[in-house]
């Protein structure tokens, strides 16, 4: 009789898509399938929390015409600014219950809760960007919103009982004829440009483009983003990186490459003390550290380069790019929208950041499906700018997301336990259970040529709600010749809980803080495939690792 053995999988790795059956075989704990999980920052894949419905952008309760389009989002003077075709909405969101909703209309007529302005004029909400430009001098500072030749810098003020001044400045950038492509603060200095051309403000008036400490430069490729970084402003173009420095003196242009450049502005994050961004063969990092020159590019997404050229379609078909941060999970998130699309097919992708051993940059990745995303707006609660959800007001400190979807609805991202959509039956935004599905490499336990019998497999799990979970296993790349065992549905696995910290019905005393859920496995194969799955209300768990008892045969190949 055969001896039988115990083997130990750590889940860790991420998504692989692009390395050889052979090199996942020595990458058991990687995934081929990793959807709607994410990478924990010391391993292990957790299931993604869902988004919370924060408010609709508008003021009709039925769902907008399809071909309305959205063009931006940012958090300003405690609310939200939310541009689509034409119409600049701003909304209070220091509540639970957003109500109340103001609106700036297509021609930037000022909200009625505001006094002190009447209306704006040459606004091409077609390309359009937010920003805010940090003044103590102001309540918020000021909104930035660079349109067609345009700056428009808008002060809101707090006159106190819910309501605000409202004043505004405008210039148009000497020099652009056509359309400004975005901005970036720099130096206490407005920068934006028009094709090659850059453009900075004079210092501490950022819709001043004539003053002394003013200036533009050409940097002789189509540029597509700004961004300022370690004392330096960043030029990405369509193909080369350049570097501005020594603005308040005698400015200079210095090449970082001259055949790698940014497909999308939306895509130039700052994560884990690096830039990245989009170039045409996958996410790259700037490498730039604090000595001088030093700077190298690495490809950042090789192990899902497929994911990648769905990005870049719709890219280049015009969907939606958007990325931000996730500070406190190490986190990197891309979403492409293709409004083509149902909502529930909406893509993107979560890279989790770890130190590799050369000191630079290394990212794990998933996939996220079912999250439709228009624009995203970031913020961290400071003591001037509470926010409350739930009754319970979130701690200083706490990153908080917002994405808008293509109807006008817009949600607070990572939290809750579901997803959403907009049902055309019954015309009610509902909510869903989010499906999430991890698959393994193919494993050969050491050997392709001698056959396994499975026995059993003990699953890692730290839940953090109680939970069921359905196991899956496939033999030989799922061969028809082979007996693959109907799914396993594991029972009930419930949350832990310590005698006085939990509250009576949410936990369960003994319940052990890492359990370990059992499958009987049936069958053999040379190698076998494990997937892991769950589509229910409940929240967040982990999964750590698999332990597989199996026995191996005489037989071979």
């Amino acid at each position: 009789m055969a001896e039988r053995k115990v083997v130990d999988i750590p889940l860790r790795g991420g998504l692989d898509l692009t390395s050889t059956t052979a090199e996942l075989f020595q990458q058991p704990g990687s995934a081929s399938l990793l959807r709607n999980y994410e990478n924990g920052i010391y391993g292990g894949y957790r299931k993604v929390n869902g988004y919370e419905y924060a408010g609709m952008a508008m003021d009709v309760c039925f769902s907008i015409p399809s071909d309305t389009i959205i063009r931006g989002m940012i958090e300003y003077a405690n609310g939200l600014v939310i541009v689509w075709d034409g119409a600049l909405w701003w909304s209070a969101i220091s509540s639970a219950s957003t109500t109340g909703f103001s609106r700036f209309d297509n021609n930037l007529v000022l909200p009625a809760t505001c006094t002190g302005a009447s209306v704006f004029v040459n606004v091409d909400p077609s390309n359009i960007k937010l920003l805010v430009y940090p003044d103590p001098t102001t309540d918020f500072g000021k909104l930035l919103i660079i349109s067609d030749q345009y700056v428009w810098e808008i002060v809101v003020s707090d006159t106190g009982g819910g309501t605000y001044s409202f004043t505004y400045n405008t210039a148009q950038v000497p020099g652009v004829t056509g359309t400004l492509g975005g901005g970036e603060i720099y130096k206490e200095r407005l920068v934006t440009w028009e094709g090659s051309q850059l453009y900075w403000s004079n210092r501490y008036e950022p819709a001043v483009f004539t003053g002394a400490s003013a200036g533009v430069v050409d940097v002789r490729d189509t540029i597509v983003a700004v961004k300022s970084f370690r004392e330096k402003l960043y030029i990405f173009c369509e193909d080369s990186i350049h570097v501005l420095e020594n603005i308040d003196g005698a400015p200079t242009l210095n090449p970082v490459t001259r055949n790698i450049g940014c497909v999308h502005r939306e895509t130039v994050q700052e994560v884990g003390g690096d830039l990245v961004f989009l170039a045409t063969d996958g996410i790259r990092s700037l490498g730039a550290t604090a000595r001088i020159g030093d700077i190298a590019t690495n490809v950042l997404s090789s192990k899902i380069t497929p994911i990648i050229d769905d990005i870049l379609e719709v890219a280049n078909s015009g969907g939606y790019i958007s990325s931000f941060v996730l500070r406190r999970k190490n986190q990197y998130r891309l979403f492409f929208t293709d409004p083509t699309k149902d909502e529930k097919l909406q893509r993107g992708i979560i890279g989790t950041v770890s130190s590799s051993e050369g000191g630079g940059l290394d990212f794990s990745w998933s996939e996220v499906e079912g999250i439709e995303v228009a624009a995203v707006a970031s913020s961290v609660v400071k003591d001037d700018n509470t926010y409350v959800w739930d009754g319970t007001a979130l701690a200083n400190g706490t990153d908080v997301t917002w994405h808008v979807d293509l109807n006008g609805y817009f949600y607070l991202h990572d939290l809750g336990d579901q997803f959403w959509y907009w049902d055309e039956d019954t015309l009610q935004l509902l909510q869903y259970p989010i499906p999430c599905i991890y698959k393994s490499p193919e494993i050969n336990f050491g050997s392709s040529s001698v056959r396994k019998t499975l026995h059993a497999m003990n699953i890692g799990v730290r839940p953090e709600d109680s939970t069921v979970l359905d196991i899956g296993v496939t033999f030989d790349s799922g061969s028809v010749d082979v007996h693959n065992p109907p799914v396993f549905q594991t029972d009930t696995i419930y949350i832990p809980a310590v005698i006085g910290e939990f509250i009576i019905g949410e936990g369960i005393l003994g319940a052990s803080d890492e359990p370990y859920p059992r499958a009987l496995l049936e069958g053999g194969g040379y190698s076998c495939k494990f997937t892991i799955s769950s589509e229910n209300a409940q929240g967040p768990y982990s999964i750590d690792s698999l332990t597989i008892e199996y026995n191996s045969e005489t037989k071979y190949r």
